[in-house]
């Protein structure tokens, strides 16, 4: 019975690590994760009056710090696409 069990749960690892580095090498080779813009691209960007040459600004101010206890409020937003409140 135990061998059964060693047996699956090395497998379900096993599995899990080659998925996992499947969509690392998918995520860190693809060209539309971080590729470079082309002409057309940087044409547009440079018309856009948020792009500064380099990089985009903000509009508005933008603070990034989230406190701990509202992700469960954000998941269910983002699934359901209502707030629970």
């Amino acid at each position: 019975m135990f061998k059964i069990l060693k047996k699956l749960l090395e497998t379900l690892f096993a599995i899990v690590l080659v998925l996992a580095t499947i969509i690392t090498l998918y995520v860190k080779l693809h060209p539309v994760f971080g590729g470079k813009p082309d002409k057309k691209d940087l044409e547009r960007f440079k018309k856009s009056k948020n792009y500064t040459g380099k990089k985009f600004k903000n509009i508005y101010p933008l603070n990034m710090e989230k406190e701990d206890r509202c992700h469960g409020r954000w998941l269910w937003y983002s699934l359901c696409g209502k707030w629970w409140i």
